[in-house]
């Protein structure tokens, strides 16, 4: 006659703490959840002080898409420039980067179409005559007003870049 064997749950107080400590110990008594609570809790400002610093030096990511498509958008000015001598006329304003304006020695399109912000709105292009020529784009912000503090610029926002920093231009094939 076989002999059946079952498993007998024995109720030991020490089976819940090893079941329990593999938790992290904390669920077994009040006792240790508050001494596990008072060591960690040490560490919150700290976290809460790198949440902060990372919040603010790294933008949002709006923010760096904007500024991704403000840096393209200069650079395809720059190339205008070189291909006709100037850089875009303000009427034409940044469509002269992708439609052929009339100008002699148009090569583009620069771009393959003008590219918003990432709030949906257009960038503003002007020209920076101090101290030398340079185009400014800009975009309005997340508030969608030009003037405001949260307005961001491009490239040569005081600086100047010099042309040999720019990336090169994929070659397609057309003659220069």
């Amino acid at each position: 006659m076989p002999i059946a064997v079952t498993e007998r749950k024995e109720t030991v107080v020490g089976k819940d703490y090893e079941a329990s400590s593999r938790l992290g110990g904390c669920i077994s008594s009040p006792k240790r959840f508050r001494r596990w609570f008072w060591r960690l809790l040490p560490f919150v400002p700290l976290l809460f002080c790198l949440y902060v610093i990372g919040a603010l030096v790294y933008p949002p990511e709006a923010v760096r898409k904007t500024v991704v498509c403000l840096e393209r958008l200069q650079i395809a000015c720059e190339y205008y420039r070189k291909d006709c001598g100037r850089y875009p006329a303000i009427r034409l304003g940044l469509r002269a980067l992708v439609e052929d304006p009339g100008d002699h020695g148009w090569r583009g399109p620069y771009v393959e179409e003008i590219p918003k912000d990432a709030w949906g709105m257009e960038f503003h292009y002007a020209i920076d005559p101090v101290p030398s020529p340079r185009p400014l784009v800009m975009s309005a912000g997340s508030d969608r007003v030009f003037g405001t503090g949260d307005d961001i610029y491009g490239l040569y926002q005081g600086e100047i870049i010099p042309g040999n920093l720019a990336p090169a231009r994929p070659t397609d094939g057309r003659a220069r």
